[in-house]
Formats: C-alpha cells, structure tokens, sequence
C-alpha cells in the first residue's frame, strides 16, 4: 500500500469534519514519517533474530574471548601488550577493557543491535513500530475522530486505524491493551 493509500483509508476511518480534513491528513503524514523508519528497523530487528545470524554473534563472542585469553597470555608471559603510536603517545593496541565490553554486550539476549540501511541510513534494530501505531492512532481519533469513543476491541476504529498506520494487516489488540495500561486508561472490551 502506498504512502497515499495509507493516508486516505486511515482518513475513511478517522471521518473527520471536512473543515479539518487538511490538518488530518498532515498530522497522518507527519506520524507516518516517524513510522516508517522504525519499518525499517523491525526488518532488520527480524533478520537479527535468524539462525544464520545468531551463529555468527556466537562465533564473533567466542573469537572475542579467544583474543581475551591470548592477551592475557601475553601479559603473564611478561611480553605485554602490542603498542601503537596514536597522538604522540603509545598505547595498547587492543585493550582489554574493550574486548570485556564488546563480549558482555554481545553475549547478552536483550542486547540491542544497529544496522545500516542500503541509504547509508543508521537505524536501531528493535524499533516501536507497533506501539507507535497504536499510539498514533489513538491520538488521532482524540482530536480528529469527533468525540467518538475510542474502545479497544479487535476490528474497532482504533484496531483498523493501527493496522493502517502500522502499514500491514497485523492484530495489534495487545498493544493497544499495552498502551491503554501504560496510559492509565481503562479499557472497555
């Protein structure tokens, strides 16, 4: 679906005033730019999670722990550390603090990763989409949806105005229970 597309069923939805019909559409616009690179991230946030990839952050981990313990074994045989000459000085070339670093993070389940989209765009891999779909939504029916009570029910204006800006055709009922409760609203089901 595109970009328009999106737009003009979430305004179906939405039914707003024909005299605010314009601030809608913008305010629609506006969040989906906020959403649409959070796509982007949960893409790659999919992919980060495939076999393919897992086994390499074990290999990765285990390579940091082989150059762990070979550094180590360099310093207790007396030979040091290799140096290099960075601004006037000599430092460690490798330092062991990093690697501590590097394999704390990677050996972590909820470690968050960031990957390079093909524009050259840095994103953080585990993005909001859904959650900002469904708060979004919510906030648009509150100011343009007329008074209408906003009820979290599975095929519900709020229900379908979600899936509309979160661009798919996804349940996302337990976010909006999740946003509901995080938000200290009651939810009439």
């Amino acid at each position: 679906m595109t970009r328009e597309q999106q737009i003009e069923k979430a305004l179906e939805v939405i039914a707003p005033p024909s005299s605010k019909r314009k601030g809608c559409r913008t305010f629609i616009n506006d969040k989906l730019d906020i959403i649409e690179p959070t796509a982007k991230a949960d893409e790659l946030f999919k992919r980060s999670r495939s076999g393919a990839v897992t086994r390499a952050k074990d290999a990765h981990v285990r390579a940091l722990k082989r150059l762990r313990t070979t550094q180590n074994r360099l310093v207790s045989l007396g030979c040091g550390v290799p140096l290099i000459h960075q601004d006037g000085r000599l430092r460690e070339c490798i330092e062991l603090s990093h690697i501590e670093f590097a394999i704390d993070v990677m050996g972590r389940a909820d470690a968050e990763y960031c990957g390079t989209l093909p524009d050259g765009t840095i994103v953080r891999i585990g993005g909001k989409r859904a959650t900002l779909a469904v708060a979004f939504s919510h906030e648009a029916l509150t100011r343009w949806g007329g008074g209408v009570e906003i009820v979290a029910t599975v095929g519900g204006k709020w229900w379908r105005l979600a899936a509309i800006l979160y661009g798919e055709k996804i349940d996302l009922y337990q976010h909006m229970l999740k946003y509901l409760q995080d938000e200290n609203k009651p939810a009439r089901i």
